[in-house]
């Protein structure tokens, strides 16, 4: 539940900014689902074994497709608490289980059956909405019109003024690479 209020409190394109107190230094102001939830720490040693297991898997979907950090642990909250009524009207752990992985296919193949396109138009509102900055976003819809779909951008900050892109070709590897020579 903490998990999740942190997570809507940033959520969607109408929310606000999170206020982030950490353990040293100063407060910092987050958009970011996953920089948001990472900072959630429990008291309570299982509570936050929960907590850090639903952020973990918000991370992965960070990892995999870059954004959808905040959906995933919104609707793991109303998933595990649906679940928890089912249980608790008598259903079997396991049958309910079955019944999730059954409705995860089915959200699946409606959304491959509503999902839309995108023009260019679409890709430079969506990319002003997820940075919070019309410039910032029309930089973003630009370079990835310039890379493709399948290319890959990383957004850093710098200490310079302004904002500028740079294609760099070439592959990304998220984890080491060893030259064995």
């Amino acid at each position: 539940e903490a998990v999740y209020k942190v997570a809507k409190a940033a959520y969607g394109p109408g929310a606000g900014n999170a206020l982030l107190e950490l353990a040293y230094g100063d407060p910092i102001i987050s958009r970011d689902g996953v920089t948001n939830v990472e900072k959630v720490i429990l008291e309570d040693a299982v509570e936050n074994m929960s907590a850090r297991t639903v952020v973990q898997a918000s991370k992965n979907v960070n990892r995999k497709v870059g954004d959808g950090t905040s959906a995933v642990i919104i609707l793991s909250r109303f998933l595990y608490w649906e679940a928890r009524k089912l249980i608790g009207a008598g259903y079997n752990r396991m049958m309910v289980a079955k019944m999730l992985e059954k409705t995860a296919r089915e959200v699946i193949e409606q959304i491959d059956n509503v999902k839309i396109s995108v023009d260019d138009c679409l890709l430079k509102h969506v990319a002003i909405v997820s940075s919070g900055d019309e410039s910032i976003g029309h930089m973003i819809a630009d370079v990835i019109g310039e890379v493709g779909l399948d290319g890959g951008v990383t957004v850093e900050d710098f200490a310079g003024s302004g904002i500028y892109s740079e294609v760099v070709d070439g592959f990304y590897f998220r984890k080491g690479f060893t030259n064995i020579n």
